[in-house]
C-alpha cells in the first residue's frame, strides 16, 4: 500500500469497507491491495462493483486465492446442485430471512419446503449463509460478499425474475395477515428486521417487469410499517407510486382508501402541506365513510384535523374534530378514542379556550396504556400523548405555573426520546424543548433542544421541523445578543415555512422577527412585519397567539414616529384584555410591562419624574406564588 497511512478521516470509510466485506480476511487483502489505486474514499463508493474491482492478489498466493471471485467460484463448485440452486434462491433476500420465508420461496414441485430447510443447514455448516440463533426465530444471512455473486450465478440462470415474484408475493402475504392480526398494531417491531426486503419486493414489483396487482396490494400493506417506523419519504414515494398504477377496478375500494390515507399522512409529517395531501386525505375520509370503515373515516378525519392546525385553520379543524369526538361515541376502541380526544384539545388549544382543551388532553392521557400507545403509534403515525402532555406543559405555563411547565418539558422529552418515535420526537422538541425552554429563558435547555431537532429533523427528512429549529436558533441568537444572526436566521426560517405552507409557526416567528428588527433599529421594518402577524393571527382566530402579536404590533408602534401612543395603547390594551379573558397569566404580564414601558415613555415626554411600576406587582407576585 506503498505511502498510505490511515488518519482519523478514513476510519470510517476503512470499517464501512470492511463491513462490507463482511470481514472476510481474503477480501480485506484483495482490498487492501486497490487502496493505492482508487483512495479510501473511491475503494469505498466503487465496491458494488466488487468482483471486477478485487481481481488481484499475491503473485504468490494459490490461484484461487487471487480474486474474491474465484475463490467463490471454487466454494460454489464444492456444492451438490440442489445446494447450488438454493443459494441462487437465497439471493433474492436482502438483510436475512427465516426458514419459513426460504422454504416459502425456493420450494417448488421438485424441492419441497423439509428438503429447503435441510439444505439451508447444509449451507450454514459449509459457512456460506450466517445463522443468528439469539432470537426466539433463528434468523439467517448471506454473507453480502456471497449475495452479491449468487446474484450474478441466479441472473446466468434466468430464474431472477420467477424468484422475484415469489419474494415480493410472500412479503405481500405476509403483511397482509399480519394486518388483519393483533400483531398489525406492531407491526414495525414485528417486521422492521424485514425492512429491507420489503423495499427490494416494492422495487422489484413496480419494475417494468414487475407485477401491478402485486405492486399495489404490497405497497397499501406495508404503510403501517413505514409510519410507524417514521420512514415517511419513503412511505409517500411508495403511496404515490401504487395510486398511479390504480385502474378502473381498483378505484372506490379499501385499499384506494388505506393508500390515500398513508400518502397525506406521510406528506404532511415531511412539510409537504400540498393540495395533493389534502385531496389524498379528503378522499380517504369519503372512501372510509362509503365501506363503512370507522377505523379509517376517523384515521383521516384526525391527519384533517392536524392539516388544519398547521394551516391556520382553526375554525375548520374545530369543526372536524368535534365530529371526530362525536363519531368515537359510537365504538369502543380506546385508541380511536384518544386520538379523537388529543385532535379535540389541540383544536381548543389553538382558540385559545386553554381550560377545556386541558380537560381533553387529560382525558386523552388517562386511557394511555403501552398498548394503546404502541396501536396508537401504528395506525396514525405519532404518538397522542408525547401531544396531549405537550398541550398540558402549554397550558400551565401561561397559568403562571413555570416550575409545573418545565417539569412536565423535560419529562415529556425524556419520554419522546425513550420512545424513539422520529416524528413524535420532533413535534415534543418543536413545542417543548425549545418554545417552552425559550419562553421561561431557559437559554440552555433551549441550546440543547435547538441543535438536537436540527439534527433529528435532518436525519429523518422532517422538513417543516427544521425550518423550525433554524427560527428558534434565531430567537435564542438574538437572545444573547446577536441580532444580524438572529435576524438572518429567522428569516430563513419564514421563507422555508411559507414555502412549505407551514402557516402555525410562520406567524409566530414573524412576531418574533418583527422585535429582532424593533431591536436594530428597524422600525419601519419591524411594523410591517409585526402588522403582517397581527392580520395572520386575527384572519386565523389563532387566539392562542393573538395575545403576543398584538402586544408586540403595540410595542413596535410604542417605538414608531409614525404612529401614535393612542393606537400602541390599543394593541396592549386588546393584549392584555384577551390574555385576562383567558386565564392566560403568563401574557397578561408580558402586556402590562408593555403598557409601563408605555407609561414610563410619555411621562419622560411631558418631562415628568416617570412611571412606576407599582401595578405590576399584583400580577408579578400571583405569578411567583404559582
Amino acid at each position: 500500500m506503498g505511502e498510505f497511512e490511515l488518519s482519523d478521516a478514513d476510519a470510517p470509510l476503512v470499517g464501512e469497507i470492511c463491513n462490507k466485506l463482511d470481514g472476510i480476511a481474503l477480501a480485506i487483502e484483495l482490498a487492501a491491495a486497490r487502496v493505492d489505486v482508487f483512495g479510501v474514499r473511491g475503494l469505498a463508493a466503487h465496491l458494488d462493483d466488487r468482483f471486477r474491482l478485487l481481481t488481484k492478489g499475491r503473485r504468490t498466493a494459490v490461484p484461487r486465492h487471487r480474486t474474491l471471485s474465484a475463490t467463490l467460484e471454487w466454494s460454489y463448485r464444492l456444492l451438490t446442485e440442489a445446494e447450488q440452486r438454493l443459494l441462487r434462491c437465497l439471493s433474492v433476500f436482502a438483510g436475512g430471512f427465516t426458514l419459513h420465508a426460504a422454504g416459502a420461496v425456493a420450494a417448488d414441485v421438485t424441492h419441497p419446503e423439509s428438503e429447503i430447510i435441510v439444505q439451508v443447514a447444509e449451507l450454514v455448516t459449509k459457512s456460506l449463509v450466517a445463522a443468528d440463533v439469539g432470537d426466539a426465530e433463528p434468523r439467517l444471512r448471506l454473507l453480502e460478499t456471497t449475495r452479491a455473486y449468487a446474484l450474478d450465478k441466479l441472473a446466468e440462470s434466468g430464474g431472477i425474475d420467477a424468484l422475484g415474484r415469489r419474494h415480493a408475493t410472500y412479503f405481500r402475504d405476509l403483511l397482509e395477515a399480519t394486518s388483519n392480526s393483533s400483531a398489525g398494531n406492531d407491526a414495525a417491531s414485528v417486521y422492521a428486521p424485514e425492512i429491507d426486503n420489503i423495499r427490494a419486493a416494492l422495487i422489484w414489483a413496480f419494475a417494468p417487469e414487475g407485477d401491478r396487482a402485486i405492486a399495489v396490494s404490497l405497497a397499501a400493506a406495508s404503510a403501517p410499517i413505514w409510519l410507524e417506523m417514521s420512514l415517511l419519504t419513503e412511505c409517500h414515494s411508495w403511496m404515490g407510486k401504487a395510486l398511479d398504477l390504480l385502474d378502473d377496478a381498483d378505484r372506490g375500494t379499501r385499499q384506494e382508501m388505506v393508500l390515500q390515507a398513508e400518502l397525506g399522512l406521510s406528506l404532511m409529517h415531511t412539510g409537504v402541506m400540498s393540495s395533493r395531501a389534502r385531496v389524498a386525505l379528503m378522499r380517504a375520509s369519503q372512501l372510509a365513510e362509503s365501506v363503512q370503515d370507522v377505523d379509517y373515516q376517523l384515521r383521516a378525519l384526525a391527519d384533517l384535523t392536524t392539516f388544519c392546525h398547521r394551516l391556520e385553520e382553526s375554525k375548520e379543524a374545530l369543526v372536524l374534530a368535534r365530529r371526530s369526538v362525536a363519531i368515537a361515541k359510537s365504538i369502543t376502541d380506546p385508541v380511536t378514542i384518544l386520538s379523537a380526544d388529543c385532535m379535540l384539545g389541540g383544536s381548543l388549544f389553538l382558540l385559545g379556550e386553554y381550560v377545556e382543551a386541558l380537560t381533553y388532553a387529560q382525558r386523552t392521557l388517562r386511557r394511555i396504556t403501552p398498548v394503546v400507545r404502541r396501536a396508537d403509534i401504528a395506525r396514525s403515525g405519532i404518538d397522542h400523548s408525547i401531544w396531549a402532555r405537550g398541550i398540558v406543559a402549554h397550558v400551565l405555563c401561561l397559568h403562571g405555573l413555570l416550575d409545573q411547565s418545565a417539569q412536565t418539558t423535560q419529562d415529556l422529552l425524556a419520554d419522546a426520546q425513550a420512545g424513539a418515535h422520529p416524528v413524535s420526537l420532533g413535534f415534543a422538541l418543536v413545542w417543548c424543548g425549545c418554545y417552552i425552554s425559550l419562553r421561561l429563558g431557559d437559554l440552555d435547555a433551549a441550546e440543547r433542544s435547538i441543535a438536537r431537532l436540527k439534527q433529528h429533523a435532518e436525519k429523518h427528512a422532517l422538513n417543516s421541523y427544521y425550518a423550525c429549529g433554524l427560527g428558534f436558533e434565531g430567537q435564542l441568537s438574538a437572545k444573547r445578543g446577536d441580532l444580524a444572526t438572529g435576524e438572518r436566521l429567522l428569516r430563513a426560517c419564514i421563507a422555508s415555512l411559507r414555502e412549505a405552507h407551514y402557516e402555525i409557526f410562520c406567524t409566530a416567528f414573524l412576531s418574533d422577527l418583527a422585535e429582532v428588527l424593533a431591536a436594530t433599529g428597524n422600525v419601519d421594518d419591524s411594523l410591517a412585519v409585526a402588522d403582517e402577524a397581527l392580520q395572520r393571527t386575527e384572519r386565523a382566530d389563532a387566539f392562542w397567539w393573538m395575545p403576543e402579536a398584538l402586544r408586540i404590533k403595540g410595542d413596535v408602534m410604542r417605538l414608531s414616529h409614525k404612529a401614535g401612543t393612542t393606537a400602541a395603547e390599543d394593541n396592549l390594551r386588546r393584549s392584555l384584555n384577551l390574555a385576562r379573558r383567558q386565564g392566560a397569566l403568563l401574557w397578561e404580564l408580558r402586556a402590562a410591562m408593555s403598557i409601563a414601558r408605555l407609561r414610563r415613555d410619555q411621562s419622560r415626554n411631558r418631562g415628568g419624574p416617570g412611571s412606576t411600576l407599582v401595578g405590576l406587582w399584583p400580577l408579578h407576585r400571583r405569578l411567583r406564588d404559582r
